[in-house]
């Protein structure tokens, strides 16, 4: 049985998903021995804390493929939901890429 509609949006909002922390992945790993001026503002944000963000969000990622390739499993399916809805809610900070997709607002 091939892919459902839903099941190819949810590996397109992956697919998107990785993209983006695959970026802020570069930046914090490029990051200057001083402080960027666009950071500046919000000294809490670090290389560290943004490379926990990106570690904490591919985690997240992986527990909804996860649930996705158990889905057969009655009981996963509640699970999938949420990890979906979490998903969705993290990549939103990303709605003024030119990639994503009113869909996945909630």
């Amino acid at each position: 049985k091939g892919p459902s509609v839903a099941d190819e949006e949810l590996e397109a909002l992956i697919a998107f998903f990785r993209e983006r922390l695959d970026e802020l992945e570069r930046e914090a790993n490029d990051w200057p021995d001083e402080m960027d001026i666009r950071w500046h503002r919000i000294p809490s944000i670090t290389p560290d804390s943004v490379l926990r963000d990106v570690a904490a969000d591919r985690a997240l990622i992986a527990a909804c493929e996860s649930a996705s390739d158990d889905y057969d499993k009655a009981m996963q399916a509640p699970a999938l939901y949420g990890l979906e809805v979490a998903l969705k809610i993290r990549a939103a900070r990303f709605d003024d890429d030119a990639d994503y997709k009113e869909d996945w607002k909630l």
